[in-house]
Parts: structure tokens; C-alpha cells; sequence
């Protein structure tokens, strides 16, 4: 079965248009972005106090398909549209040419990018990266949070653990929180792992502690591998045209 979710940029856009109001637009990506279903819940409230009838519109909306604490972790992170929105942006100056110019300047563009991201891929499993840059980015991130957590087991055999975050005076907001952990189970009341598909910094906390293999833990789908897989296909050559089938046969 196939999931689908809604870009959150368009949602806001919507709502924007229908009552032109930043305040509640900021609210909307804001109980959309949140991880943790007690946070989505509180910005909703704040919603309702603003704009009752907006609050409705929302509550309408299958609350899985916009917000991404009830995402169930289906699209692993991404709020937006934005890959093939900037995709579109470089098939733009082909609108206007002849269909066949078009499918030809398409199909091209789409080989280029295939081969670059191929050899991108190949360059990097040779050098012996292991995950894509993106993934490195926010395991390193996350990473750097883990150094200030404190760490208590709970269970040896279940592998749970409470992890707790004192306040960092320097990040507004962040810290001063409890969290659990549960190895087998592959959770944390944080959230942020089941739907980021990224060890979060309490994992990576816990994994340290107890010299646990914290690399085990991050999806595959971000490896380099897996990159390489999503762009081994080559294109063909066209066929010249001579060799196209007549249309009135097709």
C-alpha cells in the first residue's frame, strides 16, 4: 500500500490565502513540524485561539497526512515538495519548445542527473564514506547534543535506558527534559528516531555510554550504497528517427 502525505508549504499557502494571516500561517508549520504529539496538541490549541474557523479546516484534514507527530515516520523527515518543485524549476525553459524538443530535452536532463549522482556515489564508496552527507550531517548534530546527556539504565536485558538533558543556556528552548530509550524496540519518546530514521542524540547517548554500535541504527536507505542502487540504471541511446514506429500503426 502506498502512503501519501501533503507538502506542508502548500498547506500553509492555503491557509495563508484563505485568511491572510502570518501569525496563523507560523502556527500551521509550526503544529506541523513538531515531533511529539503533546507539542502538535498545544500549538493546535494556540491555533483555535486565533482562528476558529481555520482550527475546523485543519481538524478536517487526516491529521497523519499534514502533521508529522502522527506520521507514523512514512516520510521520513520531509515536509515539502521542494526536490521535485526545483526539479520543475529546471524544466522550465522546455515549456515552450515543440514536443518532441521537449521530450528529448527532458529525457537528457534526466540522464545527466542520473550519471552525475552515479559517479557522486561511486567517488564516495571509494573513498570509504559509508553514509550520504545528509545523514552524516544530522548524526553529527545529534551527536554533538549527546555529549551533555546523562544516561541511566534501566534494564540490561530489554536495553532500556532513561536519558536526561540538563538546560543548555546557550540553545533558547532546548534542553531541561527526560527521555526513554529502548534499544530493542528501536524508540525514543522523543520521536525524532522513529521518524528521521536517525539515531537522535539520546540514542547516540545511550550507544556511547554502553559501547553499543550506534551505526547499526541508522536507516540503510541513507548509505551510500543504497544511493548508488536508487541511480545504477543507465538510460539508453534514443532510437534514430527512422526507427520510430508510425504512429497510425500504434
Amino acid at each position: 500500500m502506498t502512503e501519501h502525505r501533503y507538502c506542508l508549504r502548500h498547506l500553509c499557502s492555503n491557509v495563508n490565502t484563505r485568511w491572510n494571516n502570518e501569525t496563523l500561517k507560523n502556527l500551521v508549520w509550526r503544529a506541523a513540524s513538531a515531533t511529539q504529539e503533546r507539542k502538535f496538541n498545544a500549538t493546535f490549541e494556540l491555533i483555535e485561539n486565533v482562528n476558529r474557523d481555520a482550527h475546523q479546516y485543519l481538524k478536517d484534514v487526516p491529521k497523519e497526512k499534514w502533521a508529522l507527530s502522527f506520521d507514523k515516520g512514512y516520510r521520513y523527515g520531509a515536509m515539502t515538495t521542494n526536490v521535485s518543485e526545483c526539479f520543475n524549476g529546471v524544466l522550465k525553459g522546455a515549456r515552450s519548445l515543440p514536443i518532441t524538443a521537449m521530450v528529448k530535452y527532458t529525457w537528457f536532463k534526466l540522464n545527466s542527473y542520473f550519471d552525475g549522482r552515479r559517479n557522486k556515489s561511486i567517488a564516495q564508496s571509494n573513498s570509504g564514506q559509508k553514509w550520504t552527507k545528509y545523514a552524516l550531517d544530522i548524526f553529527m548534530r545529534n551527536k554533538a547534543k549527546a555529549e551533555r546527556h546523562r544516561v541511566t539504565r534501566l534494564s540490561a536485558q530489554q536495553q532500556s535506558y532513561q536519558v536526561d538533558a540538563p538546560h543548555n543556556p546557550e540553545s533558547a528552548g532546548h534542553g531541561d527534559h527526560t527521555h526513554g530509550v529502548n534499544l530493542l524496540q528501536r524508540s525514543c519518546t522523543c520521536q525524532k528516531w522513529k521518524l528521521y530514521k536517525i539515531p537522535c542524540s539520546h540514542v547516540i547517548a545511550v550507544c556511547i555510554r554502553y559501547r553499543h554500535d550506534v551505526e547499526q541504527y541508522i536507516d540503510p536507505c541513507y548509505s551510500v550504497d543504497a544511493l548508488f542502487r536508487s541511480y545504477a540504471p543507465v538510460f539508453p541511446a534514443l532510437k534514430d528517427r527512422l526507427s520510430w514506429p508510425d504512429p497510425e500503426e500504434t
